[in-house]
């Protein structure tokens, strides 16, 4: 009997993967998803603070993973109070092994471990909806808005504006950050230790705004589609709510879409009743997008799909793109 033929004979089971094993789950991860590397699989899951081996899960058959998932242990603030849940990602299978229900079993799996530990519910995003569905995830229904960048290069630049992250940047980013939660509602409570993970994450780019030598605000972009001329602000925050700060913040990330080519920036502008409100009064806004990729899953009897759907609904629900899993 063949290597392969002993293999499709023996039984598969569900394990959890260990800080050793972990390069058998990378072995899924790059060939079910190759566009993206494996160093960006390892820099979101192993480089994660709250990394737990005990979360990452497998379906194993002899030495060999077939399909894998990642739960990240966060908190959000909803109702002005911590709310943990899992944060589902990673989740893929070989693709001649796709259609068997691994994914499914590993989904079920999650959701167990995750009732167990006392998480109110689950969010992922993503674009299957209809497999997450069967699951249990609903979308959480927000609303993107399109931007085109000519009407705001009308405006004064300058270089000394903007300069990349710094390592003593991420506790005034932090502080920012807390004040766009009190401002907008919601958020994923971060620590330090968060912030600087995601510098290694490779999707979402940072940009310090500044003033003088003081930091004014700072923003994340990326550009997921390179064929088209858009670049996402999957993130971005301000303290001072004037004018001239929200008119430098649109600015600077009007030059960023211009060295990468692109017309049109797009992000969840409307959210944030400062910046709405400057885009409204100059009829900056083109178009509003639906933004489906957000789901979530109740756990152990909370009812919270509702609750988020009216805050995401009211825009009181902050949830960057920079916090995909």
């Amino acid at each position: 009997m063949s290597d392969k033929s002993s293999r499709q004979s023996e039984k598969t089971r569900i394990t959890s993967v260990s800080r050793d094993d972990f390069t058998l789950a990378l072995d899924v991860l790059e060939t079910a998803f190759p566009d993206l590397s494996r160093t960006f699989f390892h820099s979101i899951i192993m480089r994660d603070p709250d990394y737990e081996p005990a979360y990452g899960l497998a379906i194993q058959q002899g030495d060999l993973y077939l399909s894998f998932l990642q739960v990240f242990k966060r908190s959000l603030l909803l109702r002005e109070q911590p709310m943990m849940f899992g944060g589902v990602g990673g989740v893929g299978t070989r693709p001649e092994c796709r259609s068997r229900g691994y994914a499914a079993a590993l989904l079920k799996r999650a959701a167990g471990l995750m009732g167990r530990d006392g998480m109110a519910g689950s969010f992922l995003f993503t674009t299957i909806h209809p497999f997450y569905e069967r699951l249990g995830w609903r979308i959480i229904r927000q609303t993107e808005q399109d931007q085109a960048i000519e009407p705001l290069t009308q405006n004064h630049f300058s270089l000394d504006w903007i300069r990349p992250i710094r390592e003593e940047d991420y506790q005034c980013m932090d502080a920012i950050y807390k004040h766009m939660q009190r401002r907008m509602g919601g958020g994923i409570i971060r620590s330090i230790q968060y912030w600087k993970s995601r510098a290694s994450w490779l999707t979402h780019f940072p940009v310090i705004v500044i003033d003088g030598n003081r930091i004014v605000g700072y923003f994340y972009y990326a550009q997921f589609d390179l064929k088209k001329p858009v670049m996402t602000v999957s993130e971005y925050g301000f303290v001072e709510e004037e004018e001239w700060v929200v008119e430098r913040m649109l600015r600077c990330i009007a030059r960023k879409a211009e060295e990468l080519g692109c017309k049109t920036i797009r992000g969840f502008f409307q959210q944030d009743p400062v910046m709405n409100g400057y885009c409204e009064s100059r009829d900056f806004f083109q178009t509003g997008r639906d933004f489906r990729y957000l789901m979530w899953k109740d756990l152990n009897d909370n009812e919270l799909s509702d609750v988020l759907q009216d805050h995401a609904d009211q825009k009181r629900l902050l949830f960057w793109t920079t916090d995909a899993f």
